[in-house]
């Protein structure tokens, strides 16, 4: 038995079959937010233009670590939903290269200790973020 296949199917039980019967909007109705799942989440983002052009995109910070979380962080704050793609579902990630994990002239605008604040205020601008004018 794959166990972690086991833990996903059971913290997000209506997504079990979203690829061979296609989401239950029914099943979205739920009172309380979903435990949100993060493992390498920002790798691979399925949503319409639209939403991503309303969330302004990925932020554009001079660093890569978590940066892919943060559209999660703009999504979830409009009411986009996550959805946990299971068996039969596939996504493939291209490994490569992470040489640029930090670049050297800039610091570190995300880390651990302030992630949660910057997800919390994912609209509001960082201090290397392109884009806004000032940044």
């Amino acid at each position: 038995m794959n166990f972690e296949l086991a833990d996903l199917s059971s913290k997000y039980p209506e997504d079990t079959h979203v690829c061979e019967r296609g989401a239950s909007s029914a099943a979205r109705a739920a009172s309380e937010p979903r435990p949100f799942y993060w493992a390498g989440s920002g790798d691979f983002v399925l949503a319409s233009r639209a939403l991503l052009l309303h969330v302004r995109g990925y932020p554009q910070i001079a660093q890569n670590w978590q940066t892919d979380d943060l559209i999660h962080c703009r999504l979830r704050a409009v009411g986009a939903q996550q959805v946990i793609l299971q068996p039969p579902c596939v996504t493939v990630h291209q490994n490569h290269r992470r040489i640029n994990r930090v670049r050297s002239s800039t610091r570190w605008v995300v880390t651990d200790s302030n992630f949660k604040h910057v997800c919390g205020s994912p609209f509001e601008a960082l201090p290397t973020e392109s884009g806004h004018g000032g940044g």
